[in-house]
């Protein structure tokens, strides 16, 4: 029997009987040529295929739109599982760097342009300003690029700039053509006698004087000068405290803001309006269509409520008094203040008692600028004015929020009384006269509504996550309850009601807005992580005893993104801080930047005294009020002028002179030292420092110049900063060379078409790969045509059959013991 068997199995069609197949499943095989799929052998490709589709089941559910990739189906709420499959045969690998991630081009989907370097194939290097801005890594070779100068011919000619002349052969005219004329007709030449030189002109005097005027600086009990700069440990932080609450910046900016909105079915949606994240601007939008269904539990009532609240007050603020006529340009005195000039003056005034930068500075080291963001925000697309006006409040209270008011009580409840009163007035201008009352009730609250009312409208899982005292809590989500439950219940009886139809919607949106229950539809969530949600509720009906669901919409078609605020810094678990834009790995390096910055620009400063005095005794002091540098060098010019009238004036002498300010007692001297010189050219010269920053004078020779100048080079001038080993070998240009602090960066790295892509966040090197790769989108099963196959979900059999290509395998070495599968 079993002989006979065997033959059959090999003259029959063997996939025409299965009772056939049954039998010559238990067929030993001798090295059959044949195929393997799920490790059973097969004689045929055709019929290793045949039993897989055995193995698959019809999938009839068609309430919601499916994506396809590499054949498999899925639902748009199972997304996270094709990302699984996508991320199977494109991994992402974390790697780190040295490099600042901010100096990078980075473009909108956090896609790293610029060469990233990895941490093992870098370092970070100390580099030195010198004195042509070159960066160096010899502090000493940065130091002597500061110390060169530039040769000026001495003479006692009245008529040369300063007594001086720029070239040898300007002054060797001058000794030929003027001087030897003027000896030549006993000419003699008035004297200033100053230490053991018998000769000066005025003009070396007043040279000779402003050189020798020390510039004493001084903040507080930190004194410097000219030429004498302690160091930093001594200028007492207290000192410059205001300075350093508003110029240094802890690096938190990490995250960037988006604006959501809904183009339609508003009323169905529940959450945040401003979103921070980490996100690239394409990545974020592709995450708006992440949705995932949530279980009733995971919202608690207390949170439910919140979302309701915040539903009801922001479609309440929507009503306007006509609603066909569109917005204007926005503006803030118009949508905030409703043209109230002294109101907006009274909240200018507020601010500027407690912001670390006045209402319209044009400050550029700080972050806030008010005209930049009224700007900003009118040309901002995609918002009513409404919106516009919590989104720049929201901007304030952060500016505020990272301000310093220690000790400033007083000032900080102004400022609170203030700012309440303009969230009140943003949400009533433009509204109708009977719905401005009811409004103005509920945020005239004292129970409850404070500044944190603009959490509440905008960002109510924040809102939430703040209150961390879970009975406070509930009592404030009751307290606000009871208002709103008033206000709806004092709306319906308006007489105004029946002629205006939108006051009996407002009943109708609190009541439903406070229906969240999963019984009756079916809730969806985006988690953006830090507690940001939102959420929306489906419009089918569920059916509990049937579990069956009806024509369930599709959030993602309604709602989109738009970025206001773009992240400062990258490295947000890191304590960085900042000063004018630079990043330094301490507070205290950027609080020693500060400081070389108030003594490089005392004038910008006015605690800083100035105060300048003559170095011989009993000269008198006189300080500098006004010390912009114009100012300064004219005060300078004066002080000299007053000591020279004081001192010398009265004291000059005729005298023949040589043309160097060497006097002679006879005319005949005088020309024959003169003589000399000529046929010898052995000229007196100074020396002037060719670096602007220094303090134009002449030195008599290189010691006198740098005894003078070396602190102040090295403890101003030659600025240092870290910088990547792989930076400088691309430029030298130290002020074009980012700093990079010792901090290691991660960012995540792709293979894609053949090329290495990097990304600043794990999820958007996702998104960029669910963007790029060939994934279908809105299929539907309309035709009853899918197959699931364990677990996953297929369009059609020849779907499934491309699948499953690659797990049936041909083979020529099928063991005798094996089992043969027809």
């Amino acid at each position: 029997m079993k002989r006979i068997l065997q033959i059959l199995c090999a003259i029959l069609p063997i996939a025409s009987s299965a009772a056939v197949t049954a039998s010559c499943s238990v067929v030993k095989k001798d090295n059959l040529n044949g195929f393997i799929f799920k490790d059973k052998f097969f004689s045929t490709k055709n019929a290793a295929q045949e039993y897989a589709r055995s193995l698959t089941k019809p999938y009839t559910e068609d309430d919601t739109e499916f994506s396809s990739y590499k054949g498999v189906i899925y639902k748009n709420y199972q997304s996270e599982k094709m990302y699984e499959e996508i991320l199977k045969d494109h991994p992402i690998v974390k790697k780190q760097t040295l490099q600042n991630l901010d100096n990078l081009d980075i473009d909108d989907s956090n896609k790293i342009n610029s060469r990233v370097y990895d941490s093992n194939k870098s370092k970070i290097v100390q580099v030195y300003r010198d004195s042509h801005g070159n960066a160096v890594r010899n502090e000493q070779e940065a130091i002597e690029s500061y110390l060169s100068t530039i040769k000026y011919w001495q003479s006692d000619d009245e008529s040369a700039k300063d007594g001086v002349f720029e070239f040898k052969h300007e002054l060797t005219k001058f000794l030929n053509d003027k001087k030897r004329k003027e000896l030549e007709s006993s000419i003699q030449t008035d004297c200033y006698t100053i230490g053991f030189t018998s000769c000066f002109k005025k003009s070396d005097v007043l040279s000779k004087i402003k050189k020798e005027t020390v510039k004493n600086f001084s903040f507080g009990d930190y004194h410097w000068s000219n030429n004498v700069v302690p160091p930093f440990e001594k200028f007492d932080n207290k000192l410059i405290q205001k300075y350093i609450d508003k110029y240094i910046r802890k690096s938190h900016n990490s995250l960037n803001g988006y604006v959501i909105n809904f183009n339609s079915n508003n009323q169905n949606f529940y959450g945040d309006k401003i979103i921070w994240s980490e996100l690239g601007k394409q990545s974020f939008s592709d995450k708006l269509s992440n949705w995932e269904v949530v279980d009733s539990q995971s919202i608690s009532l207390a949170f439910g409520s919140i979302l309701a609240q915040s539903k009801f007050l922001n479609i309440l603020t929507e009503f306007k008094k006509n609603p066909n006529i569109k917005d204007k340009s926005w503006s803030v005195l118009r949508d905030i203040f409703d043209n109230n000039s002294s109101d907006y003056s009274d909240f200018i005034n507020a601010f500027n008692l407690v912001s670390d930068s006045e209402w319209d500075s044009d400050d550029n080291i700080l972050n806030f600028n008010r005209k930049k963001e009224e700007k900003d925000l009118n040309n901002f697309d995609g918002l009513n004015n409404k919106q516009k006006s919590l989104l720049f409040l929201k901007k304030i209270m952060l500016n505020i929020e990272s301000s310093n008011n220690d000790f400033n009580e007083v000032n900080m409840n102004l400022f609170n009384k203030r700012f309440k009163d303009a969230i009140k007035k943003s949400l009533i201008v433009n509204v109708t006269e009977e719905i401005k009352n009811p409004i103005s009730e509920i945020f005239d609250n004292k129970d409850f509504l404070n500044i944190d009312i603009l959490d509440l409208l905008l960002s109510p899982s924040l809102f939430n996550s703040k209150l961390t005292n879970k009975k406070k809590f509930n009592d404030m989500v009751k307290t606000l309850n009871i208002v709103i439950n008033k206000f709806v219940e004092n709306v319906e009886k308006l007489p105004i009601v029946s002629e205006l139809p939108f006051f009996k919607e407002i009943s109708k949106v609190w009541k439903l807005s406070q229906s969240l229950s999963p019984i009756e539809s079916k809730i969806l969530k985006i988690n953006f992580g830090n507690g940001q949600e939102i959420y929306f509720k489906g419009m089918d009906l569920k059916l509990p005893i049937f579990n069956y669901s009806f024509n369930l919409n599709n959030p993602a078609k309604y709602v989109y993104s738009k970025q206001f605020f773009k992240a400062l810094v990258s490295n947000k678990n890191e304590e960085f801080y900042t000063f004018m834009n630079t990043l330094h790995s301490s507070k205290e390096l950027a609080i020693n930047a500060l400081k070389n910055y108030i003594i490089r620009f005392p004038e910008k400063f006015s605690e800083v005294k100035l105060e300048i005095n003559y170095y011989q005794e009993n000269s008198k002091k006189r300080v500098i009020k006004d010390k912009s540098l114009e100012n300064f060098e004219t005060q300078l010019n004066e002080y000299a002028n007053d000591i020279f009238n004081s001192r010398y004036k009265d004291y000059a002498k005729k005298e023949y002179t040589n043309g160097f300010g060497q006097t002679f007692g006879s005319r005949d001297e005088a020309l024959t030292s003169l003589n000399k010189t000529l046929e010898n050219e052995n000229y007196q010269y100074l020396l002037k420092p060719t670096f602007k920053m220094l303090y134009d004078t002449y030195y008599k020779n290189n010691q006198e110049f740098i005894e003078e100048n070396l602190d102040y080079i090295k403890n101003v001038l030659v600025l240092k900063k870290s910088v990547l080993s792989n930076d400088l070998l691309i430029s030298s240009n130290f002020d074009q060379l980012k700093a990079s602090p010792y901090l290691t960066s991660n960012y995540f790295q792709i293979y894609l078409n053949d090329r290495l892509l990097n990304f600043k966040t794990y999820e958007d090197a996702k998104y960029y790969l669910v963007r790029n790769l060939d994934i279908q989108k809105g299929i539907y099963n309309i035709y009853k045509r899918f197959v699931i196959y364990q677990g996953n979900i297929f369009k059609n059999l020849e779907n499934f059959n491309e699948y499953i290509e690659g797990e049936i395998i041909e083979t020529n070495s099928g063991g005798p013991n094996e089992k043969l599968f027809n």
